[in-house]
């Protein structure tokens, strides 16, 4: 007898978790501080999420609730270079296709997306957003819709904790610990205020201090990290512990007032490593001829004082050693971009006539320079194959070991119309110990470097976990992709799944078989993609540099 095909139709609440790795998470278990997630991990439908190519932040969760890969949603990174060359802090406007919420949204179901990266500027939805805490400006009054209901709600509970309010520094741990637990109390009270409120279908609660607490503070946490820092981790090891604490009852208490209706789902964009060392990129490729400088007599001087360590890495430590700059570098503003170009080696002083390639980006991305003059002389597909080769001949600072793992030409990765505004090389090192830093110019005199300011940098290895009426108990599941929770929460939803996007539905964590057949599951709502990125540069002067400032002190510009 064939077993019933029986529809799909709940309710989805969506924990995401920034940066939360299975491997984190068995790290603290032997601490006795997360018993909730602890039982969760062992009765749960559950697998690590391969994060996208770069495992960054806004690529990552644009795939995960778009179903898309990035050469199809045209996300790559926290910044877009423009027609002019310049690199802008991007926004929502640049997202190509159409996203969870608005799926959901169309079919007549309630959402709530709460904090979410990447949703400023928001707009109209079938419910409640709240815009995310990287890209939206800290003076912005138009985070939230509706905004009647925003402002009623924070008339009751305060003002929603967007933002993390302190940076990084071995002086301000307690202060930092402080601001993680600021949004674990808020997230709750958000959540209670709303759940109180709306009979939702739909509810997406984002969480960023888990990704934050480890690019801080995992040679603290981690007794295995390259840089684990003993004394450190004595002190402040028990305040850490409590924040875990808290974090776990948290998600214990949302998680039990929604499982009786709805699906919850756990799931993060990326894991973290810890960080071993820097790459300094543009510093590689000016070693390597890649880059050629001008030919003057002020960068003739500049370049002397290059390499005798008159560097901006050099006058970050010092700054950071005597605590001048209690909430991070005034980094990336007008002025201080201007100072860092007259001041140090920048790429003013580059000839770009004659330069072959240059690094710009957040995660090891390389740029053909296709404006320069003698393309005759080397066509882009010999270039490509010797930087290939240069990378994975890179070794560490001893000179003793080779550090690249992975080196991958944006085709090898991406399909979709917007794969040629893509970095054209893109690689990762040895379990992700080594972070590429293409963020300043030239940052450093030496191409490998100690870390500095950050100790922990993304990796591929996210989490998705599954609980709740109708799905399959203690399943561990295999090859999973970002792009793959996008159609299976729609199936939960039972809403169709659109053609044209890249993930599949996770079947195998339903306890019934689902009916998965092209004809009735995938409809034709292809968002139609433009040749060139439709994003919009919203932000002011003042803003676009408060945006930059925060990417700077969260590393990622």
């Amino acid at each position: 007898m064939t077993e019933e095909i029986r529809p799909f139709k709940r309710k989805a609440f969506i924990f995401s978790l920034d940066g939360a790795s299975f491997s984190l998470l068995e790290k603290i278990q032997k601490y006795n501080v997360i018993p909730f997630l602890s039982k969760l991990m062992e009765s749960g439908s559950k697998g690590e999420l391969e994060s996208t190519n770069p495992p960054l932040t806004p690529t990552a969760w644009t795939s995960i609730f778009s179903g898309l890969n990035p050469g199809k949603h045209g996300i790559f990174d926290f910044i877009l270079q423009d027609a002019n060359g310049n690199f802008n802090p991007i926004n929502s406007s640049f997202v190509d296709g159409k996203m969870l919420w608005d799926h959901a949204g169309k079919a007549g179901k309630k959402v709530v997306i709460l904090n979410q990266p990447i949703t400023y500027p928001v707009h109209p939805v079938n419910g409640i957003i709240v815009s995310d805490h990287i890209f939206t400006p800290r003076r912005s009054n138009a985070y939230a819709y509706p905004e009647n209901f925003i402002e009623v709600m924070e008339s009751d509970i305060g003002r929603f904790k967007i933002f993390n309010n302190v940076t990084y520094a071995d002086n301000r741990i307690d202060a930092v610990l402080n601001d993680y637990f600021e949004e674990l109390e808020y997230k709750m009270k958000a959540f209670e205020y709303i759940d109180n409120r709306l009979d939702w279908d739909l509810f997406i609660l984002y969480f960023w201090s888990l990704d934050h607490i480890q690019h801080s503070m995992l040679h603290i946490l981690d007794d295995e990290h390259p840089k684990f820092n003993r004394s450190l981790h004595d002190r402040y090891m028990p305040a850490i512990l409590e924040y875990f604490k808290k974090l776990d009852s948290t998600i214990q208490n949302i998680y039990l007032k929604v499982i009786e209706r709805s699906v919850v789902l756990f799931v993060s964009d990326h894991g973290l490593s810890g960080l071993a060392g820097f790459v300094h990129l543009n510093t590689w490729l000016l070693q390597k001829g890649y880059i050629r400088l001008l030919e003057t007599p002020k960068v003739r001087i500049k370049k002397i004082l290059f390499d005798i360590g008159f560097t901006p890495e050099n006058m970050y430590k010092l700054a950071n050693r005597f605590f001048i700059f209690k909430q991070g570098m005034p980094m990336l503003s007008t002025s201080y971009n201007k100072l860092i170009g007259f001041v140090f080696l920048s790429f003013s002083d580059v000839n770009w006539n004659e330069t072959i390639a240059f690094a710009k980006g957040n995660f090891s991305q390389i740029f053909l320079n296709r404006k320069r003059n003698n393309k005759s002389a080397i066509n882009d597909k010999d270039i490509l194959e010797r930087l290939k080769n240069d990378l994975l001949e890179l070794t560490n600072e001893k000179g003793d070991e080779r550090i690249v793992d992975k080196v991958f030409l944006k085709h090898d990765i991406y399909t979709g119309d917007y794969t040629d505004s893509a970095q054209d090389i893109l690689f990762y090192t040895k379990n992700y110990e080594y972070k590429a830093l293409g963020t300043l110019d030239f940052n450093s005199n030496r191409s490998i470097t100690d870390t500095f300011a950050i100790t922990g940098h993304h990796n591929h290895s996210g989490i998705f976990i599954c609980k709740g009426d109708g799905i399959k108990k203690s399943q561990h599941l295999q090859n999973l992709k970002d792009e793959d929770v996008f159609p299976t929460v729609l199936k939960i939803l039972g809403i169709p799944v659109p053609k044209g996007i890249d993930g599949r539905i996770i079947k195998e964590i339903f306890e019934n078989q689902i009916n998965e057949t092209p004809e009735t599951d995938k409809v034709d709502d292809t968002p139609s993609i433009p040749k060139t990125p439709k994003g919009q540069d919203i932000y002011s002067k003042e803003e676009k540099e408060d945006i930059s400032k925060r990417l700077k002190d969260l590393g990622y510009m």
